[in-house]
């Protein structure tokens, strides 16, 4: 080729040049145009006696910038620059890029006075002669292309600047021919990169996805020659953005992990309404977007920055973002586009994740609510079974009806209940009226006995299990805060709780979560606190047996229930709601009470309260066979004079005493209908707690 374009003898025409050139041009494949523009520069040269001939380009990364691309320097000249500043020569770039004129110098003193620039670049540079020609395809300016002479001026025939032109022409196509191969190219990889990737995700997996985003990610920047690029979805509730996929050339990008919207006011709005952020330089952003600028420069060195909206059903759900920080990037339609195709291959990815995760947590909220609904009906099951017989509030004397207004003051908030009374005085009954009276009336109360069970077992009760938490824990279950989640939590026997289980409540109780035995995550809870307790628990604290911080935080309303004593107008009442809700189920029929039983029922002190009475009339019940109550063998009256006041001056040591008489007379049975625990009101479990706890043992003479 080398020979081919060599000017034979007596063939030194311009015109059979120019004609080999084109020819060798035409045969050349595209991958060896570079080098057939080199050879044409050195040929010419040759030709018609230059110094330098030169092609500078645009630059296909930044289109404002020139570079040198193809050179030819005579043996012996110094080379210039191979990227020369485009301000060395404003008029000339003038002249070649904006009107498309060649310009023609034989001298450097033919410049104009406007280009007084121009000539002292030329000068320093040591430019004799020049010819410049723009390399101009179609509507498309790819650059220029300067014949030069160093060592003397010289004049430019007319002949030689048409063969010149022609020249330039060729190289232009040449050049025009290079870009589109390369186009080609970079378009048919990245439709190559595109497929791959829309292959790679048609089959994933929910919980791959994160992770071939990461890998997309990262070959897109690096097939784009960006720096930075990431993913961020969009937060329904506050418009924020969240970075879930990064990749990163370098560490010198700081993004946040959470990109408040207020932060990127401008490029949100864009978003927001499906619009592309395309800034090839921060410059080319909008006055308004000065907050963008605030934040490129707090978090990167950005020169370039793209955003692509992540649409799914029409809304944004979040932002597919590339960055340059070494050189302005240029973002030609067709990238556009097939980056429009990469973030629809992500936001699909996205949206089934989403939809799976969603799918995920129904299904676990239906297996929570089918747990609950099923540890529900065994509670209210087992509730069914102990109900008891007295399920109204009855009476209408001073003391009770001041129980009940500070109940139906407190019962509308969710202020924790502390109910405080003798065994008996219907505490219980007293907290299921401050639910039903609450706006948590629509689910049920959920009660613990916290004296009837073992520490072991009622914290189980109390937080749950799971599966082989312990032996026996065949399978999890939530404990009775979870049943109670949105409704009201009723804790009898308050006091009897052992001091470690005061400290976990204490602590569920401040946190307003709990953790299942066995088990390493925690479920919050909404509960409201009805507390209750026979004792003293003042005096118990001060015994270091109850802790003060639990004590004030369910002592925040507490209510005293008066005992039957302190209320024995109500007595009567009692009487005949018990007789009329129990004797039909016993087959009597009773419309008399004699009055002398009625007033000894009456000067009775009823240590055991309304249960108590409750058992002395059912007895009485069984026993009458006519219209009339007989209450003779049912009840033997005693002293009216409260055992608090007769043996001890305790609670504690009249509890004892009772709970010793029942058993004496009931011979030590404790179970069984009529004996101890049913006449105490008791489940034998609880009663023999109790008696643990009061140090009651039956003796050999007993």
């Amino acid at each position: 080729m080398d020979s081919a374009l060599q000017p034979h003898a007596g063939e030194a025409r311009l015109e059979w040049l120019v004609a080999n050139v084109s020819a060798a041009f035409v045969s050349a494949p595209d991958d060896a145009l570079d080098d057939q523009i080199k050879l044409t520069l050195r040929v010419i040269a040759e030709f018609a006696a230059l110094d330098r001939v030169r092609v500078t380009e645009f630059s296909l990364e930044d289109g404002s910038r020139l570079v040198a691309t193809h050179q030819w320097v005579r043996e012996g000249i110094h080379s210039t620059p191979q990227v020369p500043p485009v301000h060395f020569y404003p008029w000339t770039n003038a002249l070649v890029f904006e009107r498309h004129q060649p310009l023609i110098l034989s001298r450097i003193d033919d410049l104009p006075p406007e280009a007084a620039q121009d000539r002292e670049s030329l000068e320093h540079f040591g430019v004799k002669s020049v010819a410049v020609f723009p390399l101009i395809v179609g509507t498309s300016n790819h650059g220029m292309i300067a014949f030069t002479t160093l060592n003397e001026p010289r004049s430019w025939s007319p002949e030689l600047i048409d063969g010149l032109r022609l020249i330039s022409e060729i190289v232009a196509s040449a050049i025009a021919r290079k870009h589109a191969h390369r186009e080609l190219q970079e378009a048919l990889n990245f439709e190559r990169l595109i497929a791959e990737l829309s292959a790679t995700f048609v089959n994933l997996t929910p919980d791959s996805v994160d992770g071939h985003i990461d890998e997309g990610l990262s070959r897109v920047g690096e097939f784009l020659d960006v720096d930075h690029s990431l993913v961020a979805q969009r937060s329904l509730d506050n418009g924020s953005f969240t970075v879930t996929h990064q990749w990163l050339r370098d560490r010198t990008w700081q993004i946040p992990p959470i990109i408040p919207a207020d932060a990127l006011p401008w490029v949100v709005d864009q978003l927001t309404r499906g619009v592309m952020v395309v800034v090839p330089r921060m410059e080319d952003l909008p006055p308004e977007a000065s907050q963008e600028r605030e934040f490129a420069a707090r978090y990167g060195p950005t020169k370039s920055y793209l955003a692509l909206p992540l649409m799914a059903r029409g809304a944004a759900i979040g932002a597919l973002t590339f960055s340059a920080s070494r050189r302005p990037q240029a973002w030609p339609p067709n990238v556009l586009e097939r980056l429009r195709s990469i973030a629809e291959i992500f936001v699909n990815a996205l949206a089934r994740k989403r939809a799976d995760l969603e799918l995920r947590a129904a299904l676990a909220e239906n297996e929570r609510l089918r747990q609950r609904l099923e540890a529900e009906n065994v509670y209210l099951q087992a509730e069914v079974g102990s109900t008891h017989n007295v399920s109204e509030i009855v009476g209408r004397s001073q003391a009770l009806r001041a129980v009940l207004h500070k109940a139906a003051q407190v019962a509308a908030t969710d202020a924790p209940v502390l109910l405080l009374g003798e065994t008996g005085t219907g505490k219980e009954l007293i907290a299921h009226a401050l639910h039903a009276g609450s706006g948590r009336r629509a689910r049920p109360l959920i009660a613990v006995n916290c004296a009837a069970l073992p520490p072991s077992l009622i914290e189980s009760e109390l937080f749950g299990h799971e599966k082989g938490a312990f032996t026996g824990a065949t399978q999890a279950r939530p404990g009775r805060f979870e049943l109670a989640n949105g409704s009201t939590l009723f804790l009898d026997e308050i006091g009897d709780l052992d001091l470690p289980l005061q400290a976990k409540l204490l602590r569920a109780l401040q946190e307003g979560e709990i953790q299942r035995l066995g088990s390493s995550r925690t479920h919050k809870f909404d509960v409201r606190i009805i507390a209750a307790t026979n004792r003293d628990l003042e005096v118990v604290m001060h015994d270091g047996r109850f802790r003060a911080d639990l004590y004030y935080r369910l002592a925040v309303f507490p209510i005293a229930l008066p005992p039957l004593r302190e209320r024995r107008d109500d007595i009567p009442l009692l009487v005949w709601h018990i007789i009329q809700s129990r004797q039909r189920a016993l087959g009597r029929a009773i419309t008399q009470i004699p009055q002398p039983a009625m007033d000894a029922l009456v000067a009775y002190d009823w240590p055991g309260n309304v249960r108590e009475l409750q058992n002395v009339i059912e007895r009485a019940l069984i026993l009458s066979t006519g219209p009339q109550l007989q209450l003779d063998e049912a009840f033997t009256r005693k002293p009216t004079v409260c055992l608090a006041q007769a043996g001890s001056e305790t609670l504690r040591d009249a509890q004892r005493a009772h709970i010793l008489a029942v058993l004496e007379r009931c011979a030590w049975t404790i179970e069984g209908a009529n004996q101890a625990a049913a006449r105490l009101g008791l489940r034998p479990s609880t009663l023999r707690n109790r008696m643990r706890k009061l140090g009651i043992h039956r003796t050999a003479t007993r």
